[in-house]
């Protein structure tokens, strides 16, 4: 954060890969406070839905989407990866509310495996029909989730429920 608040300073000013490289370090000490602190000073900064970094018809309009989104799906993972699955899963139903900031496979696959490994397949089901209905593919992360969930290292109690996840995988791709 020093650096960060340094970069400012010398008026270099960070961009969307920025943001995500901060909340990476957030999540690799698992201090899913700090990724959430970064992703609202981001929206404070012009970076999240209806800011000026977001405007359509801007040079780097894509990029800096795509950018966005990733620091949102790694401040997710941050969140799921300290046991905070539920933030995770309001963050990325704030994600699908939106109309610029939208989740994409990678978002997906993250929300995905953290459901199943807390054993929230219900939800995880809900993950599946949303990329159906949005036209995406699942991951090849997805499938591995599910084959380490099978193993019994993933908390899968309900074979039934097993059996459907991989019904509704396999009917995505």
């Amino acid at each position: 954060f020093e650096l960060f608040e340094e970069m400012e300073v010398e008026r270099v000013f960070p961009n969307g890969k920025t943001y995500c490289a901060l909340i990476n370090v957030c999540k690799r000490v698992r201090r899913p406070d700090l990724a959430l602190r970064v992703l609202r000073l981001m929206g404070a900064r012009g970076w999240c839905e209806g800011g000026g970094k977001l405007r359509a018809g801007t040079q780097f309009y894509t990029s800096n989407v795509n950018d966005v989104v990733a620091a949102w799906t790694a401040t997710i993972h941050a969140c799921a990866k300290s046991g905070r699955v539920e933030t995770g899963l309001s963050l990325f139903e704030n994600m699908k509310k939106s109309d610029t900031i939208v989740p994409n496979e990678g978002t997906c696959s993250c929300m995905f495996d953290s459901l199943v490994r807390s054993n929230n397949l219900d939800k995880a089901k809900e993950v599946i029909k949303y990329m159906q209905v949005r036209g995406l593919v699942p991951t090849e992360y997805m499938y591995t989730t599910m084959l380490m969930a099978a193993g019994g290292m993933g908390g899968v109690d309900s074979n039934e429920i097993y059996v459907e996840l991989v019904s509704l995988l396999s009917s995505s791709a």
